[in-house]
């Protein structure tokens, strides 16, 4: 009798459990979800320059802190596709005190060259990487 009585209890658990997935499964499908398409993708996103951009930085002697530091990037080669782009101008190197992230606008009429003067000077001997970016 009581071999009976614990199968019973095990049948009952079984059910409810049962019970419970389909219940869930119903309300996931009662959602009512009204679009009728999903879609995900990918696109290339041509540049404005494919043969690239010349940097290179000019320092100068800040009395105060003793060091030389970085007061603005010299951009060559920007090609004419690139006018009215927003350059962003990223400096670093092994010192998070090294980062240091400027922007500037591409010239409509641009020559080929932009100079990206940098608000806070970082100290030009911890400088190991000029980037730059162009949005818009």
């Amino acid at each position: 009798m009581r071999a009976m009585t614990n199968m019973k209890k095990k049948l009952i658990v079984v059910g409810l459990g049962l019970a419970v997935a389909g219940g869930s499964y119903a309300a996931a499908a009662a959602l009512g979800v009204t679009s009728t398409t999903l879609g995900a993708g990918d696109a290339t996103v041509a540049s404005c320059d494919a043969n690239g951009i010349n940097a290179a930085y000019t320092s100068a002697y800040n009395a105060t802190t003793g060091v030389f530091e970085v007061t603005s990037v010299d951009l060559t080669n920007i090609a004419t596709g690139c006018n009215g782009k927003v350059l962003t101008v990223v400096l670093s190197g092994p010192l998070a005190s090294t980062a240091v992230l400027d922007t500037a606008t591409v010239t409509a009429g641009n020559t080929g060259s932009e100079t990206v003067a940098m608000a806070a000077g970082a100290d030009a001997s911890d400088v190991t990487g000029v980037h730059v970016q162009l949005n818009g």
